[in-house]
């Protein structure tokens, strides 16, 4: 009896520890970025990035679900990145302080991994494995005529709460609802990919295409590119759009469409430069955006709360420069998942992370779903996206209007309505999909 209470105590504590993960090249990859903005090229950044295959982690470490975590020389640097099979991914993305001097070439990383079933609060270092690094180019913006000038700091250390709640909330996902995103191109794209999940899930029925366009063709981001009359030369050559433009183009989309009364519209905060929305309701081409903004600005709750009704969401994140306090630039994404790790808010996103520039000649390359710690660190009210140096500024939803998806309203919309009103359903479960 003593033996087999000692070995149930062996197994237990295994299972608490978690599994020490000796990823190979099909399940984890490691990247150095290099930023290519077209007024900031920084090659050998600070930043790294780490690509997870979901099939392969989950099948080899035999848990559906998990978090994983990294320590490397520069401390713990990827903290609780959320890994399940059921979301629909392919791979999972998470960028991470290389803890290098700017412009040390990294080509190899040693790093202890865990994958653990539950997260964690504190982690240290381990056994390590030394994995190959190579280099992705990022160069994701595209808001108004202000290009980035300064890269972002990578995400400090996070302090997770022992008490906190977690929970996650991720939409389900199809092939062909992200694509790839000509320059500066990523609002239009980011409310295309968004159109495109719409007429997925709820037979929203948009007339175009989604496919890689460009302004004048007819692909349904072509489209939008021609009604918010976005300037430009050729798919490497293009400039950005402004808040108030992008949400005019995108109504007028929807009343040349005929798609004018199908959808509710709502946002947060307003942008910045001089293109920013106004204080209040936005009307043009008989359609409103109903502002719900919080003192002006965007919050978690709010993005969590449009997701879980069912809304589609795209969020703007401004880049700064804290050297000069100015905004420098921004980007648009698409919105699919959100959740809290004991305590620690992060979204999930898509986006084209080169957009036809240096290292993606052809379109082949750059499409990617991170997830992403929001948590403000600065405590201005804005949610951070990733680094210090950038904050989520504005966000837009749109849903179905109910009488047009009686039918097509999945279950876990109910569950979750259900779950706001009281009813306490969704609690049943920490981690819960639609």
């Amino acid at each position: 009896m003593k033996e087999r209470i000692a070995i149930l105590i062996v197994i237990t504590a295994i299972c608490i520890m978690g599994l020490v993960l000796t990823a190979s090249a099909e399940e984890v990859t490691f990247s150095q970025v290099d930023f290519v903005f077209t007024n900031a090229n920084v090659p050998n950044s600070d930043w790294g990035r780490i690509e997870v295959d979901v099939a392969e982690c989950t099948a080899n470490q035999g848990l559906d679900e998990g978090y994983l975590n990294i320590y490397t020389d520069g401390g713990w640097v990827v903290q609780n990145l959320f890994i399940d099979n059921a979301s629909g991914m392919d791979n999972d993305t998470m960028y991470f302080d290389l803890g290098v001097p700017l412009g040390t070439d990294v080509t190899s990383l040693s790093a202890y991994l865990e994958f653990t079933a539950d997260p964690l609060v504190t982690f240290g270092d381990g056994l390590r494995s030394n994995y190959d690094v190579d280099t992705v180019y990022y160069n994701a913006e595209g808001i108004g005529t202000l290009l980035t000038s300064a890269v972002p700091r990578p995400m400090p250390p996070l302090v997770f709460d022992p008490t906190g709640e977690t929970w996650d909330f991720t939409k389900p996902n199809k092939k062909g609802e992200n694509v790839q995103t000509a320059d500066c191109q990523c609002f239009p794209m980011s409310i295309a990919n968004s159109l495109q999940y719409l007429e997925n899930r709820y037979g929203l029925p948009v007339p175009h295409d989604h496919k890689i366009g460009l302004k004048g063709d007819n692909s349904l981001v072509g489209k939008l590119d021609t009604a918010c009359d976005r300037s430009v030369i050729n798919r490497t050559h293009g400039d950005g759009v402004w808040f108030d433009d992008m949400l005019e183009g995108k109504f007028k989309y929807l009343n040349e469409t005929g798609l004018a009364d199908k959808l509710v519209h709502r946002h947060q905060g307003y942008g910045y430069g001089s293109g920013a929305l106004p204080i209040g309701d936005f009307t043009k081409h008989g359609i409103t955006s109903k502002d719900e903004s919080v003192g002006g600005k965007v919050t978690f709750e709010w993005i969590c709360e449009q997701l879980k009704k069912c809304e589609d969401v795209e969020v703007v994140i401004q880049y700064e420069n804290k050297t000069t306090g100015s905004i420098t630039g921004g980007h648009a994404v698409r919105v699919f998942g959100c959740g809290k790790t004991n305590g620690v808010p992060y979204l999930r996103y898509k986006h084209d992370r080169n957009q036809t520039s240096q290292g993606d000649p052809n379109d082949e390359i750059g499409l990617e779903e991170p997830q992403v710690k929001v948590k403000d660190l600065d405590g201005d009210g804005m949610p951070n996206f990733g680094s210090n140096d950038t904050e989520i500024c504005f966000a837009l939803s749109e849903s179905p209007k109910p009488t047009d998806v009686p039918i097509l309203t999945p279950i876990g919309c109910i569950l979750t309505l259900l779950a706001i009103l009281g009813f306490g359903v969704i609690a049943i479960r920490r981690t819960y999909k639609r």
